[in-house]
């Protein structure tokens, strides 16, 4: 079997995002983190995502019913296996990644 891929995770991911949210100055206003990618995962799917620094923001394995809330410089090139099952969001809209879903069920696109 082949050895398991450690997930390395952005210390800005969902936690920084949160507190970005937290300093906002009108409480009630939305809060809108920029260049944010959020991807949330309905299966188990393995993933790459790097920044226009080629910077890896996240990479490895990760499990069905998590939310990975990413954030670096745009434009984003990602590569998710079982594709189908990920939905994706930039700055909290819906990114619509279906047309590059290959027949083995992988994707490679950019964002935005």
């Amino acid at each position: 079997a082949a050895p398991a891929v450690p997930r390395a995770r952005d210390p800005r991911s969902s936690k920084a995002s949160s507190a970005a949210c937290a300093d906002n100055v009108k409480p009630s206003a939305p809060c809108v983190v920029h260049n944010a990618l959020t991807l949330q995962f309905l299966e188990a799917s393995w993933v790459r995502i790097e920044d226009s620094r080629n910077k890896t923001l996240l990479i490895g394995l990760v499990r069905a019913g998590e939310k990975q809330d990413l954030q670096g410089e745009p434009p984003y090139t990602a590569f998710i296996g079982n594709a189908r099952k990920v939905k994706a969001e930039f700055n909290g809209k819906p990114f619509d990644f279906s047309q590059h879903i290959l027949p083995n069920d992988t994707a490679r696109f950019t964002v935005p």
